[in-house]
């Protein structure tokens, strides 16, 4: 997993990735049980991704707003140009 994404690695594409779940077959118990495990931590870890990812979006939703301006308000402008200096 990268930036909340399943990564696709170019071994994928030679080899065909993994097979889907249930599908899989196992020499021993210990790569059974890595598997599970796995998938387990990668559950959780997209879980916790998700839930922040919206924390983030209402924290950012409750800050953020727009400007309300009347005709007549006074505002600043900022002025973008550049100044060139010219020697005498």
């Amino acid at each position: 997993m990268m930036l909340g994404r399943s990564v696709k690695l170019p071994i994928d594409l030679v080899f065909g990735g993994l097979t889907p779940r249930g599908e899989q077959e196992f020499n021993d118990d210990y790569t059974y049980k890595l598997v599970q495990r796995m998938e387990k931590v990668y559950e959780f870890a997209r879980d916790k991704m998700q839930a922040a990812t919206r924390h983030m979006k209402r924290m950012y939703d409750a800050t953020a707003g727009g400007q309300n301006f009347a005709e007549g308000d006074g505002v600043w402008i900022r002025n973008n140009s550049k100044k060139t200096w010219t020697m005498p």
